[in-house]
């Protein structure tokens, strides 16, 4: 199986504007927020923020990448604010 042509275009303009990505790969895992360092014929070097490790991963096993976006998490309510919001 080679390389997705458009994946490559995609990590490259990835890569040279910096912004954080996240890489779908074959299976169904996913890789958020992680930053291309380099992009080759059969492989891309990835990293995260704030750690030295980086990651060979060959073209072939991305399914898709994408622009990371921030998921929003939705503040689940204390036992003290269920009890009193009944309260005149």
């Amino acid at each position: 199986m080679s390389p997705d042509p458009a994946v490559t275009v995609e990590l490259h303009r990835l890569r040279r504007s910096g912004t954080p990505v996240t890489l779908t790969l074959r299976g169904g895992h996913r890789q958020d927020g992680v930053h291309i360092a380099a992009v080759h014929r059969h492989h891309t070097v990835f990293h995260r923020d704030g750690r030295g490790e980086q990651v060979l991963l060959p073209l072939r096993f991305i399914h898709a990448v994408a622009p990371h976006t921030s998921t929003t998490t939705v503040k689940e309510s204390t036992t003290d604010e269920r009890t009193h919001s009944h309260l005149p």
